[in-house]
């Protein structure tokens, strides 16, 4: 009996989950989850292994993903509060443009060969985005669906883990430039679907305003 817990607690979030599918505003939010689990895929599957290993030595590829990790933590707090000053809308783009700029340094920049200690500059971008998904992303979903937590965090989850998954199993397809490419266009559609998520909820709120006053105005 007592082994049947975690299976009942792994679907209830599972049906959480899927309850909230009927809100588009799930499927708009996706894009900082996305996005991350694509940069990351990037960094550790392209970068780390063609360009900080070869370069750097073999010692720099856990010691800059050490970095990075310090880095987001330190950002999250400070990201924290500046959405709690000027809104999340400004965070979610800073976050976009770190995303962003990984993949512009390839295409624009002619990154990485020769690159050396200037491949920090790349893990400090994927720390920028990570602190934005790590703290004010988590946070967008808290706020759009507050009287469903469980389904709005395994939403969020859910979403960063199918990244990561088809980074995965479609290894010998995305590569390279190829994870560069869906990271940078990933990134570009995050702040859009978030302002248009932000659209829907405000046209929601003031329809509900305009029923009660109308039933105010019956009454």
């Amino acid at each position: 009996l007592g082994a049947a817990g975690p299976p009942a607690k792994w679907t209830t979030k599972v049906r959480a989950a899927f309850s909230l599918w009927g809100d588009p505003c799930v499927f708009l939010l996706a894009g900082i989850n996305l996005t991350f689990g694509f940069s990351a895929g990037f960094m550790n599957g392209y970068v780390n292994a063609n360009y900080t290993k070869a370069q750097l030595g073999a010692f720099a590829v856990p010691m800059l993903a050490a970095f990075t990790a310090l880095l987001a933590a330190a950002l999250a707090r400070l990201f924290g509060q500046l959405s709690a000053r000027c809104g999340k809308s400004p965070v979610v783009v800073a976050g976009s443009v770190g995303f962003f700029a990984i993949p512009c340094c390839m295409f624009l920049l002619g990154c990485c060969d020769g690159w050396r200690w200037w491949l920090v500059t790349l893990y400090v971008l994927q720390g920028v985005g990570r602190a934005v998904y790590e703290s004010t992303g988590k946070g967008i979903f808290a706020d759009f669906f507050p009287s469903d937590p469980t389904g709005a965090f395994a939403n969020n989850m859910l979403q960063n883990a199918t990244a990561f998954a088809l980074c995965f199993f479609l290894s010998d397809y995305l590569q390279g430039l190829a994870l560069a490419g869906i990271a940078m266009a990933l990134s570009v559609l995050t702040p859009i679907g978030y302002f248009a998520a932000c659209g829907i909820r405000a046209a929601q709120a003031r329809r509900r305003s305009d029923a009660l006053d109308h039933a105010g105005g019956d009454s």
